[in-house]
């Protein structure tokens, strides 16, 4: 499974060294070591379906994902999400 994790908790783990080239030309570079990206806890999140209210021949407005029909007077098929499985009313948008 996917971890996610805050892209400013990492940066808050960042430490400057100095790099140094063949030639002997020094430069500060910003790190983060591989131990405190690990020891970030990972963020609780979801992947975001996408879907869109489709009308059947039933003059209802049906979920393209999960198939449930709109509910809420008078905005049937209006809403932005489907209150059955979560999915944003977008027009499937990848």
């Amino acid at each position: 499974m996917t971890e996610y994790i805050e892209r400013s908790a990492v940066l808050q783990n960042k430490t400057t060294m100095t790099e140094y080239d063949e030639g002997g030309w020094d430069a500060p570079v910003s790190v983060v070591r591989v131990e405190d990206i690990e020891a970030i806890p990972a963020a609780d999140v979801a992947p975001v379906v996408h879907g869109r209210w489709e009308y059947d021949h039933w003059c209802e407005f049906k979920c393209s994902v999960c198939g449930a029909w709109s509910k809420s007077e008078p905005y049937r098929g209006k809403e932005n999400y489907c209150p059955n499985c979560g999915a944003k009313m977008d027009g499937d948008k990848l």
